[in-house]
């Protein structure tokens, strides 16, 4: 491919901003090359004599991270808990992305490290979601918003400095040269109560291909899952998946080869093709094609679903 021989990576650090000069802290993403990712580092220290902590850990000091597209379009936009247990383990070829982080760990006082790296493009060969920021008409940005000490825990003084760095591809000399730039892989975050035990549909917004929805019921430092049985259903009748717990162990370790972590329901649609995110796409659901797309999670008891959808959204060429 004429693309990956007129191209070459580079790594552009961006300034430091530290935790309470604002909130959400920001940064206007440079404009140059092709976007391939963000690394984001997030350090810090907790002091204050602690209670009641955050069953989320250390995770939740990350309100939100988003990533913004002309004040409009969210490429990115997840908060700390659900992309530190819910989604890192299962970027790329499910290598941990941030090997040091302790983002799991029971909030105490000292150090801590929540390190994130936020992909746009499918995998580090694919070039689908590379984002062209070349372009006057283009604005990005990129937003690390901070949770109130309180809630991480009561007592807590939290200080830290977070530290990004654009990953991108410089642009071929020939644009016969540049691959298809159309396509945006969008990852969101959501959350929703669930008051009591039974049946919870979660409805899918149709139009995208989903490459992985990650559920969370359950998931924290002292986790556990708070559901029986999750389905995917197409179409009312159409039943994709079915999954108890202990089947879903099964398919988690055989594609990624970790445990499963409590209250954390992986559906993977590219992993299931084999190599992780470098697989084909044979099992990505190509949503616009169905009538209804719903997941229906078998709650025991009260708590809060999180859910991570991670789809590819197909945009006007840009050339």
């Amino acid at each position: 491919m004429a693309f990956e021989t007129a191209t070459r990576r580079h790594v552009a650090a961006m300034a430091a901003q530290t935790k309470g000069t604002q909130n959400p802290l920001r940064w206007a993403v440079p404009k140059v090359g092709l976007a391939a990712g963000i690394y984001l580092s997030i350090r810090g220290s907790i002091a204050g004599t602690l209670s009641a902590l955050n069953a989320a850990g250390k995770s939740s000091i990350v309100r939100a991270v988003r990533l913004v597209t002309n004040g409009s379009l969210d490429i990115w936009s997840i908060s700390g808990p659900q992309y530190h247990w819910l989604l890192k383990d299962l970027l790329e070829d499910y290598r941990n992305p941030a090997g040091a982080s302790d983002a799991r760990a029971a909030v105490a006082t000292g150090a801590f490290n929540l390190d994130m790296y936020l992909p746009l493009t499918l995998n580090s060969r694919e070039t689908v979601g590379l984002f062209p920021l070349q372009n006057e008409q283009t604005d990005v940005q990129l937003e690390v918003e901070f949770e109130t000490d309180s809630v991480v825990a009561t007592g807590a003084t939290v200080t830290a400095t977070a530290t990004p760095a654009l990953v991108y591809l410089s642009v071929p000399r020939d644009p016969a040269d540049l691959p298809p730039l159309n396509t945006v892989v969008q990852v969101f975050g959501d959350s929703r109560a669930v008051s009591a035990a039974g049946d919870v549909d979660y409805s899918l917004p149709r139009g995208a291909s989903y490459v992985q929805v990650v559920h969370g019921l359950g998931f924290g430092v002292s986790g556990s899952d708070l559901w029986s049985r999750v389905q995917t259903l197409i179409n009312q009748a159409d039943v994709l998946h079915d999954f108890t717990p202990a089947i879903l162990d099964i398919q988690t370790a055989a594609l990624t080869g970790r445990t499963r972590i409590a209250g954390v329901l992986p559906i993977d649609y590219m992993g299931t093709a084999g190599l992780g995110n470098s697989g084909s796409s044979r099992d990505m659901l190509f949503s616009a094609m169905v009538t209804e797309f719903v997941d229906r999670i078998t709650a025991t008891g009260a708590g809060t679903l999180h859910t991570v959808r991670r789809q590819i959204v197909t945009l006007p060429a840009i050339r």
